[in-house]
């Protein structure tokens, strides 16, 4: 997939709004009063997927998509360091398998027990999972219109 750098400040300055965000809220470091784009970490968290979203379907509206590449290319890119997390934070509380196949964020009470900033992946995988089925119903003049709430 290409790379495209028009983006890449916008992913920097969310990825440190968000290690900012949990950083105080999980210590007690500070940097008082902090410029606006940075002191909203959990708005960025939605950024991250809108961008993805706009990214993949930049990609991939005019190509073939292959399903097998597809998912073997998104699943290799995030879940190895994914489930070195995963063993780093483990806890044996009992439902691993959830985390181990990232549907934590699937089933209601689950998105935060073991590895809490993983939900992110979780939804993640749902949404890739979707992303082809989605991408083919784009052709469809009243999906756009579903989408947008214009019905």
């Amino acid at each position: 997939m290409k790379k495209y750098n028009q983006f890449e400040i916008f992913r920097f300055i969310g990825a440190l709004s968000v290690l900012y965000y949990h950083t105080t809220v999980h210590t007690s470091f500070s940097l008082g009063k902090i410029p606006f784009l940075l002191e909203h970490g959990i708005a960025w968290v939605f950024f991250f997927f809108l961008l993805s979203g706009f990214l993949l379907t930049y990609v991939y509206s005019n190509k073939n998509l292959e399903l097998p590449i597809f998912y073997k290319t998104r699943f290799f890119k995030f879940y190895p360091v994914y489930f070195l997390s995963l063993i780093l934070t483990l806890k044996f509380k009992g439902t691993i398998i959830y985390n181990m196949l990232l549907v934590q964020s699937w089933i209601f009470n689950r998105s935060l027990s073991y590895n809490s900033s993983a939900w992110y992946l979780s939804a993640l995988a749902f949404l890739l999972l979707l992303f082809p089925a989605l991408l083919q119903f784009r052709k469809n003049k009243y999906f756009t219109y579903f989408v947008l709430g214009r019905v």
